[in-house]
């Protein structure tokens, strides 16, 4: 971000978001969008020749003052380094996306040493349940994680804390062999000393449960993936939306109960079948849903649904059924 930018910033920021929470900033060679929340104002600087945004969050009680500043891509995807700081200036830590790893000033963080001690178990339980390849191909940790305290104060990773945390949690990414992510598919929770916790709820497998597959690592990769959806009925069309994800069978009597699943829907038309909207409106949307088994990359089922939403004021939702032809 050039001076004078950052100069126009630090002028306006303070009393322009005042009575709007979100403003705009174009120039020759980025887009900026300016928000706030209760404790921060973000500034976000979209460049037009690069899939680069570059995030920074300031003190709302001192907008010279910078939280942290990072950069993602502009699917949203932390790369490089992000560096965060207190409200005093001091540094506080780095942490580097492109490598998973992070540096921080030990004398702000008396507690890590139960922190990494925790990580350390947690990661030896995926070991465990799913193999060493399979860590290290397709397991990263994005520091997606959060402690609890004695008072039930949470504090997420790179936040100093004042006492030895009662309960650790760990959300770890899966990464496909061609980059691409999906966040927060393996959770695990510790205890204090050391113990797995266990889901309460009684309809969910817990983590010693899990289905592996028969391979080390996963075959599939998001290429693969829109392969097979295209030998099984897929027509590309920049009209028709894809969204994929991997998704975790939880559920104990459903069919795929503790596997991992690739998931690619395909949405066609959206139709408004009554009412008006953006006010009050019912609408019906068409898509076909791939599941795919990431570990083997072989199609398990080929779906087509039928899904309808109520919608009140732009919020709603609905319910999809299944199209037998």
């Amino acid at each position: 971000m050039n001076n004078a930018i950052t100069i126009l910033l630090t002028m306006f920021l303070g009393h322009a978001l005042a009575q709007n929470n979100r403003q705009y900033i174009l120039n020759d060679s980025s887009e900026l969008e300016i928000s706030r929340t209760g404790t921060y104002i973000i500034t976000e600087e979209k460049y037009r020749s690069k899939d680069s945004v570059l995030f920074t969050y300031r003190f709302i009680g001192d907008t010279t003052k910078i939280y942290k500043q990072g950069w993602k891509n502009k699917k949203g995807d932390f790369w490089g380094k992000w560096n965060e700081f207190n409200v005093y200036g001091k540094w506080l830590n780095t942490k580097d996306y492109d490598n998973n790893d992070w540096i921080y000033e030990p004398s702000l963080y008396p507690f890590q040493k139960y922190i990494d001690n925790a990580k350390k178990i947690a990661e030896q339980e995926i070991i465990e349940k799913y193999g060493e390849p399979f860590f290290k191909t397709n397991v990263l940790f994005k520091f997606d994680a959060y402690t609890i305290g004695k008072d039930n104060l949470i504090t997420f990773w790179g936040e100093p804390i004042k006492e030895k945390p009662v309960t650790y949690h760990f959300d770890y990414t899966i990464e496909l062999k061609d980059k691409n992510f999906y966040y927060n598919k393996l959770t695990i929770s510790i205890d204090s000393l050391g113990n797995i916790l266990k889901n309460n709820n009684e309809r969910q497998i817990n983590f010693e449960e899990r289905v592996k597959g028969e391979n080390d690592t996963f075959l599939l990769t998001y290429k693969k993936a829109i392969e097979i959806c295209k030998e099984n009925g897929m027509f590309l069309n920049d009209s028709f939306r894809v969204e994929t994800d991997l998704h975790f069978d939880f559920v104990r009597d459903s069919e795929f109960s503790g596997r991992f699943l690739f998931v690619v829907r395909q949405f066609y038309d959206t139709k408004v079948i009554e009412g008006t909207c953006y006010s009050k409106c019912k609408t019906e949307t068409t898509y076909k849903e791939w599941t795919i088994d990431p570990w083997s990359a072989v199609l398990l089922q080929n779906k087509k649904y039928r899904r309808v939403d109520h919608w009140t004021g732009g919020c709603g939702g609905g319910k999809s059924y299944e199209i037998y032809d």
